[in-house]
């Protein structure tokens, strides 16, 4: 295995760095951040591959390359106060923003969130203008787990339990697998 460092620095030019993410501050993180310690330890060996990972309770963490494109996204700043929501960032799809979360927003506040049906949805940015204000930037596909409760789907509108990461990780997570090359997994 090569040395982590080396991993993680070409999992930064090859990745992140030649689809356009120019921030240095994230890119300087996504240098320092050891993803191998927040995956299972079976998994750690791909922790800096092109592609999610399944963590637990059924839940995954996502792609380097989402990571570092929600980070670039919003835009963050020293003086921003973050929340963020879940394991690393919100990483679950819902069906719209949730206005409770639009509503914390202060002015010139930023929220970069999966939106769209169950198995693909928009990354979206969106931007409180003003006090009633909002700005929303589409960023690109993305697919993420269901966001479940009052502002997500309900559990029985999530993907069958087959198809969830807690399970393709039970059927085997090899390298050489169809949907890991092609991007598609989970």
């Amino acid at each position: 295995m090569a040395d982590v460092s080396d991993r993680r620095n070409a999992m930064v030019d090859h990745q992140i760095v030649a689809r356009g993410v120019r921030d240095a501050r994230v890119l300087d993180a996504m240098r320092e951040v050891p993803r191998e310690r927040f995956v299972p330890g079976t998994l750690a060996e791909f922790a800096y591959e092109d592609t999610p990972l399944p963590i637990e309770a059924g839940q995954t963490i996502s792609q380097p390359y989402i990571v570092a494109l929600m980070l670039e996204a919003a835009k963050i700043q020293p003086e921003d106060r973050i929340l963020e929501i879940g394991v690393g960032l919100v990483a679950a799809g819902g069906p719209s923003v949730p206005d409770p979360l639009r509503r914390q927003l202060a002015p010139g506040g930023r929220l970069v969130i999966p939106i769209g049906d169950a198995d693909e949805q928009r990354l979206m940015r969106v931007t409180r203008i003003g006090k009633d204000g909002f700005v929303e930037d589409d960023l690109g596909t993305v697919r993420f787990v269901p966001l479940i409760g009052e502002h997500g789907w309900r559990n029985s509108e999530r993907r069958p339990d087959d198809e969830t990461p807690a399970a393709i990780e039970r059927r085997g997570f090899r390298r050489d697998d169809d949907s890991v090359k092609n991007g598609s997994w989970p």
